[in-house]
């Protein structure tokens, strides 16, 4: 008897497990036909075209016409392709002093989205919110959420968001919430927001949000520079294989280490903060963190330009000097000044690279990942920046091979586009892996 009943659950795992084999295939492909799916697998006709049809049943794959016949003018085969109308993403950013809600089909489009700010509270629609929150969101109208009205606000978006596009709760694949600080996603909790203590640390922000849901769904929590990183897997498939770390450099620093596609967390949530790495001990300016030659207190946006201001009277033969607002110069003019070949602005920038030579360097030998990826800084274009990270890199790393991408985050809007969809991208993954076909275990 026991041995029928673990050759039973042996079985069991076998069909689940090529279940999601063959799911896996329609994500990545546009349409597949049974034969394709034999070849590819292994499997038998027959075993494929029993899974084909669970997945039929179960709306996760749909008919997608004929393909075409053989070269001996057979019969055309049916073609199938995975379903993206009834499954969706929301990927929500949850910090003091914005919150937002973005709506992801099943291929990663965005279909709408919601943001508020304290400011908004006077206009916003509060018919979702609590009293409580409109009383709390009232009382710092420009500054920032309280946390539990933030909560609120949160869980009004996701529900008007809903309710715009006639979502029912079954259609959801999972909710996304991106925050700044430490996390712990296995509890769904913000430990701390490190630099802005607007609010304070331990926050169950999953349970509370549920709360706060009239319906159940999964929700994952995590850093917004982490999970947007997973955005990167999507534009390259061969990356689920593969082990990279993403660097995110603007006004302020954040990553990600992704090995074999799952997200690095560490014991405590602190793999991706890599702007408090040291890259300078002779730099004194104190980081936010205590801190001094902390890499994000060099090369952040603000700090960047605040050294620009400071400097440039020394240097009146700069073409920076000719800016508007000068000697308050945009990082934007600094960089194309770089590229013109001023003096000034290629010293700063220069600064500025070596700080990312010696980041890359330690990402190197911290993880020997297969690819490195850097988007820096939402400006048009950084080839004066460039050239010189990949000059200083060689002084450290010399003639190793390295396979690295550099480049502009682009405007931020753009930047704001990236890390909600590898928040969403991460939601349906995490469904497709797990949820979709959980009741197979």
């Amino acid at each position: 008897m026991a041995e029928r009943k673990l050759a039973g659950h042996t079985q069991r795992n076998i069909r689940s497990s090529n279940l999601h084999v063959v799911l896996s295939m329609f994500r990545s492909s546009d349409t597949l036909t049974i034969r394709d799916i034999t070849e590819r697998t292994g499997l038998s006709k027959t075993a494929v075209s029993k899974i084909v049809n669970e997945l039929l049943s179960r709306g996760l794959v749909l008919p997608a016409g004929k393909g075409t016949s053989t070269e001996g003018g057979g019969k055309r085969p049916d073609l199938f392709e995975l379903s993206t109308k009834n499954t969706f993403a929301i990927a929500a950013t949850f910090i003091p002093n914005l919150i937002t809600v973005s709506l992801y089909d099943a291929s990663l489009v965005l279909l709408d989205s919601e943001r508020r700010q304290p400011s908004d509270c006077d206009s916003a629609p509060h018919s979702a919110y609590t009293s409580i929150a409109v009383d709390q969101l009232r009382k710092k109208p420009h500054e920032y959420f309280e946390y539990d009205a933030a909560i609120s606000v949160l869980a009004g978006l996701i529900q008007r968001i809903m309710v715009k596009n006639h979502l029912t709760p079954a259609q959801v694949a999972g909710i996304t919430i991106s925050v700044v600080g430490i996390v712990s996603s296995e509890t769904g909790t913000l430990v701390t927001t490190l630099i802005n203590k607007a609010w304070p640390d331990e926050l169950p922000v999953v349970r509370d949000l549920r709360q706060h849901l009239p319906f159940p769904c999964s929700i994952y929590l995590d850093n917004i520079s982490r999970v947007g990183a997973y955005a990167h897997l999507w534009e390259k498939p061969q990356r689920y294989q593969q082990n990279i770390v993403v660097l995110y450099c603007d006004n302020s620093v954040g990553g990600a280490y992704i090995r074999n596609g799952h997200l690095v967390h560490g014991k405590r949530g602190l793999v991706g903060e890599f702007g408090h790495i040291t890259t300078d001990y002779t730099f004194k300016s104190q980081c936010a963190c205590g801190k001094s030659g902390c890499f994000e207190s060099i090369v952040a946006r603000d700090a960047i330009e605040s050294r620009v201001c400071r400097e440039l009277a020394n240097w009146p033969e700069s073409s920076l000097n000719a800016c508007p607002d000068a000697p308050h110069v945009t990082i934007a003019e600094l960089f194309q000044a770089a590229d013109n070949g001023d003096p000034f602005a290629c010293l700063q920038v220069d600064l500025v690279a070596r700080q990312f030579s010696v980041m890359i360097y330690n990402f190197q030998i911290m993880y020997d990942p297969d690819e490195i990826i850097i988007s820096a800084y939402c400006v048009p274009q950084i080839r004066y920046f460039t050239q010189s990270v990949k000059k200083q890199l060689y002084y450290f790393a010399g003639q190793t091979e390295m396979n690295l991408v550099l480049s502009s985050a682009g405007n931020e809007q753009f930047s704001a586009f990236l890390l909600n969809s590898g928040a969403a991208a991460f939601c349906l993954d995490q469904y497709y892996s797990n949820e979709a076909l959980a009741d197979l275990a």
